[in-house]
């Protein structure tokens, strides 16, 4: 059972909290009181609630207020005593004060810290090690003897690693939402490690106080069913985005509908007995066609994706846009239902919420010649999922996107050449670049923009950075030149995550 805070809800409203007036810590300590080496183990949180297990007390002593660990201790460690079920908005904070050749890991654990997700702190730069336990490094330039506030965040599925209120690294990988537990470690002895210490560790439930920014995500799947028998309904939020995979079969068809309410009401993905796809909506027993497809080919495999958002309805075959149409009915109804008639069912179906956790959008499938006004802000983490290479010339990808003589524009080539560019006034210079080759298809990339600085990261691996951006601000996106390339989906987060954090953590 967590405490509550004695915080006025006037700061939660001016960190723009939605709703909610009181701070709930699942555990918290600010190691109040002075408790030279060894230090007690188990330990009551101050003010609580919580316990906190030292392994190596001896190695571990509060005083000034702080933890710390002796220098060149060998692999001390304070972790929660209790496990807890880890849910999306989770947080896990910890102020770290770096001593100037640090070597510490701060993570959401099983029993021990050779678990995932976790930060580890070496020396001037860290690895985020996410949910499937491989590692992001980035360069990160800590200044001896100073304060740094880490926390680490989750989501629905994988993690938000944070430094200084700043988004590091939006982990989406599969780690396990089961009892974890909560620490600091050490890494291991010898020489760098001095002493180390730690104030204001705490675990809180950010949902729970008003922070439904840190709540569900679009990792999160509503519903799923694989090889569906007919008739079979699922579950999908009004607004949602829905992904089907299925072989198209000659006279066999495929039906599914979103926004159902029954057999007269619903709006419907349909590939008819001669194979053509068609969107239909039916309000009131009243059918109507609102978009026709090309007939597809017998025997191959194809992918739909459908983002229903208030009244638009879009509709992605093969991650190529096909269709946007408006449907003023349905939207408030949730839940669908799919039938067919296939002789081999090996229909794949899932559906995601279209709310976007901390992100300030998502294009699905980002089309040729398109601009995205105002998703990101001017410093931004940046993801493109599951690239696949144009087949004979570039792919471009538009950032601080004012127009083609001033933006910053990721190049991907059909070799696999990936470099960022930019262009100021109409000049243009080479800022981060790899060799040919460098990506392959089903990779994602990452660009993390702050200021005159960025990276650029190929499947979590840095492949360069600078610190000589000319163009700092733009909140527009454009993709253009795509020549075929493909991507399942364009996410902008923000950089700086500050305001949506609560005041004293940050």
């Amino acid at each position: 059972m967590g405490t509550i805070s004695t915080l006025m809800p006037l700061w939660k409203q001016a960190r723009g909290a939605q709703g909610g007036i009181s701070l709930i810590y699942l555990l918290r300590d600010l190691f109040t009181t002075a408790d030279a080496a060894p230090i007690t183990s188990p330990r009551t949180c101050e003010p609580g609630p919580g316990t906190l297990t030292a392994t190596l007390p001896a190695d571990q002593s509060i005083a000034d207020g702080v933890l710390k660990f002796a220098a060149n201790s060998n692999l001390p460690q304070t972790r929660s005593t209790d496990l807890m079920n880890v849910e999306a908005g989770d947080g896990f904070f910890v102020d770290h004060w770096w001593s100037g050749g640090s070597r510490v890991m701060i993570g959401i654990n099983t029993t021990s810290f050779t678990d995932y997700p976790r930060i580890y702190v070496d020396y001037t730069w860290f690895k985020l090690y996410q949910g499937n336990s491989s590692a992001v490094t980035i360069a990160q330039l800590f200044s001896a003897s100073t304060w740094y506030k880490l926390a680490l965040i989750a989501r629905s599925v994988g993690t938000f690693f944070l430094h200084d209120g700043k988004l590091q690294w939006v982990d989406k990988t599969n780690d396990t939402r089961i009892e974890r537990i909560f620490g600091i470690s050490r890494s291991n002895a010898g020489a760098g490690n001095m002493d180390q210490r730690f104030d204001n560790m705490s675990i809180i439930d950010l949902p729970a106080n008003g922070y439904t920014a840190w709540d569900a995500d679009f990792s999160t799947v509503t519903d799923s069913k694989t090889n569906p028998a007919s008739t079979t309904t699922f579950n999908c939020p009004a607004d949602c985005h829905l992904h089907a995979t299925f072989t198209c079969e000659n006279t066999k068809y495929v039906y599914i509908a979103i926004r159902y309410t029954d057999a007269n009401n619903y709006v419907r993905l349909e590939i008819d007995s001669s194979r053509v796809p068609t969107l239909k909506k039916n309000v009131a027993g009243t059918p109507t066609t609102l978009w026709t497809g090309t007939a597809l080919t017998d025997a191959v495999a194809y992918q739909f994706d459908v983002v229903a958002e208030g009244t638009s309805i879009k509709v992605n075959q093969d991650n190529v846009l096909k269709t946007t149409q408006t449907v003023a009915e349905h939207t408030a109804v949730t839940g669908g239902i799919v039938t067919h008639d296939l002789a081999t069912n090996d229909i794949v179906l899932s559906t995601h919420p279209l709310t976007l956790g901390i992100a300030t959008d998502r294009v699905i499938a980002p089309q040729d010649n398109t601009t995205y006004a105002n998703v990101h802000a001017n410093d931004a983490v940046i993801y493109l999922r599951n690239i696949q290479l144009p087949p004979s010339a570039e792919s471009w990808y538009c950032v601080r996107y004012t127009d083609f003589d001033n933006t910053l524009f990721i190049y991907l080539n059909s070799n696999g050449k990936l470099r960022l560019y930019s262009r100021a006034s109409g000049s243009q210079a080479l800022q981060i670049g790899t060799d040919d080759g460098a990506v392959a298809g089903g990779e994602d990339i990452c660009l993390v923009m702050e200021g005159v600085n960025a990276s650029l990261f190929i499947n979590g691996v840095s492949v360069g950075y600078t610190t000589t951006l000319p163009i700092t601000t733009g909140t527009t996106a454009r993709a253009d030149d795509l020549d075929g390339g493909l991507v399942d989906s364009w996410e902008f987060f923000p950089r700086d995550v500050t305001t949506l954090l609560p005041a004293e953590l940050v």
